[in-house]
C-alpha cells in the first residue's frame, strides 16, 4: 500500500501522464508546479515543502532551475510505484485499469452521469461542473457558487444539475448543449441532493426537508414542473434512480424506501436494517434495489424483503451504480468493489484514488467513472 509523499507523487504523475502532459517541475519556494497545456489543465500545485532536506548544502542542490521529467520515465515510475495499491488488477500488457485523469480542479466533485462514453458530465461544490467529450475534461460556467449534488440527463442538450447555495436555498440548472442556465421555475424550499429521469418528458428532483407536514418531489414533464407528494410526513430524501416512467425509487434518511409505479408514490412495508440509506441508490428491478449501508456494507431490497450485503472492505461506502448484473460501489480512502457478474459477488480493492470518491458511473463494463474529494478523477478500461 502506497501512503505519503509517493503515493502523492505517484497519483499527480500518473494523472498528468495519462492526460497526455508533458510535466515541467519548477523548483520554487515551497512548492512545485506543474504545468500542462491549456485544453488539458490550468495548473497543479502540489505541496513539496517535505521532499527537500531541511540541511541540504549548495552540493545537494540542483545545479539547473528547471526539471523537465520525460514522459515515458513518469510513465513508467507511476505504473511501478501504483501496481500494487492503484491499480491491483492493472498488467504491463494494457490490460485493465483505473487511471487518474486530471480534471484541473481542486472541488470535490459530488456526482457524475452521461449519456454515452462521449458525453459525462461531474458536477460537484462551488458550482463546478465539467464535461467528459471522449478525449477530455472540460470545465463549463454554471453561474453559480452552488453545492451541487446531482447530475442526470436524456441526451447531449438535456441535462439537469441539481442543488443548493448557502445551505438551503435549492438551486436547479439545466443544460442545453450551449450553457448552463437556472430554472427558477423549480420552486422546493428545500436543499436538493438528487434528479433522475426516464426521459426528457420525465424527470425527477428530490431534496430534504418537509413542506407542509408532507414532503414532495418535483416532477418535469418536459414543459413545466409539479410538485408531487411522495410522503405524507416530512422525510429527507438522498438518492433516487429511475427504471421506467413508471418504476421510479427514491430512498430517504431514515431508511425508508419509496417507489412510484407510474400513478402514486407507495413507501416498502419495512425500513433498511442499517437505517439511513444515503446519498445513492440503484435499482435492478421494480422489486430489487441497492442503497448505501455501513462500513463495507450495501443494503439490498427484494421482493419486500431487506438483507445486507457485505463487499469486502471496512471502509464507508458512498455510493453505488450498476449495469443489469455487473456493479460497482466506491467510498472512502479510494475504496472500490466491484460485483462479478458470473458469481454475483463483491470483492473490493484499496487505494483506487488517495482520496474519498464520492460518485460512481458506467456507460458499459469497459468505461467506469468514478468522482470524489479535491476534483479526483479515475477511469477504469478493459
Amino acid at each position: 500500500m502506497i501512503r505519503g509523499r509517493a503515493g502523492r507523487r505517484a497519483w499527480l504523475a500518473a494523472a498528468l501522464v495519462h492526460a497526455g502532459c508533458v510535466i515541467n517541475v519548477e523548483l520554487q519556494r515551497p512548492g512545485i508546479l506543474v504545468d500542462a497545456p491549456v485544453d488539458r489543465a490550468d495548473s497543479v500545485f502540489a505541496d513539496a515543502a517535505d521532499e527537500a532536506p531541511r540541511d541540504a548544502s549548495p552540493v545537494d542542490a540542483p545545479s539547473v532551475d528547471t526539471i523537465v521529467v520525460d514522459i515515458a520515465d513518469a510513465r513508467r515510475d507511476a505504473v511501478d510505484d501504483t501496481r500494487t495499491d492503484v491499480a491491483s488488477d492493472a498488467t504491463d500488457s494494457g490490460g485493465p485499469r483505473w487511471l487518474p485523469v486530471f480534471s484541473g480542479t481542486f472541488s470535490d466533485l459530488r456526482a457524475i452521469f452521461g449519456t454515452g462514453p462521449n458525453d459525462v458530465w461531474t458536477v460537484g461544490d462551488e458550482g463546478t461542473a465539467l464535461h467528459w467529450d471522449g478525449a477530455r475534461w472540460t470545465r463549463s460556467s454554471t453561474g453559480t457558487m452552488a453545492a451541487l449534488r446531482g447530475v442526470w440527463g436524456s441526451s447531449p442538450v438535456d441535462f439537469w444539475a441539481v442543488g443548493s447555495e448557502r445551505f438551503t436555498a435549492p438551486v436547479v440548472l439545466h443544460w442545453n448543449g450551449g450553457a448552463w442556465t437556472r430554472d427558477l421555475s423549480a420552486t422546493l424550499p428545500m436543499p436538493l441532493n438528487a434528479v433522475t429521469g426516464s426521459s426528457a418528458a420525465d424527470v425527477w428532483v428530490v431534496g430534504g426537508g418537509g413542506i407542509g407536514g408532507t414532503t414532495d418531489a418535483l416532477h418535469w414533464d418536459g414543459s413545466s414542473w409539479s410538485r408531487v407528494m411522495v410522503s405524507p410526513t416530512p422525510a429527507q430524501f438522498f438518492g433516487a434512480w429511475t427504471i421506467s416512467a413508471t418504476n421510479v425509487w427514491i430512498a430517504a434518511g431514515d431508511g425508508s424506501l419509496f417507489h412510484w409505479d407510474g400513478s402514486l408514490w407507495a413507501s416498502t412495508s419495512t425500513r433498511a436494517p442499517l437505517g439511513p440509506l444515503g446519498n445513492s441508490l440503484w435499482g435492478e428491478s421494480s422489486e430489487s434495489a441497492f442503497a448505501i449501508g455501513g462500513r463495507g456494507v450495501l443494503q439490498q431490497y427484494n421482493m419486500g424483503t431487506w438483507s445486507t450485503v457485505s463487499v469486502g472492505t471496512l471502509n464507508s461506502l458512498r455510493a453505488v451504480w450498476g449495469l443489469t448484473v455487473e456493479a460497482w460501489s466506491v467510498g472512502d480512502r479510494g475504496t472500490v468493489a466491484r460485483r462479478d457478474p458470473g458469481t454475483m459477488t463483491w470483492t473490493s480493492v484499496e487505494g483506487v484514488a488517495p482520496r474519498t470518491l464520492w460518485n460512481v458511473w458506467a456507460s458499459s463494463p469497459s468505461d467506469v467513472w468514478a468522482v470524489g474529494e479535491a476534483g479526483t478523477i479515475v477511469h477504469y478500461t478493459r
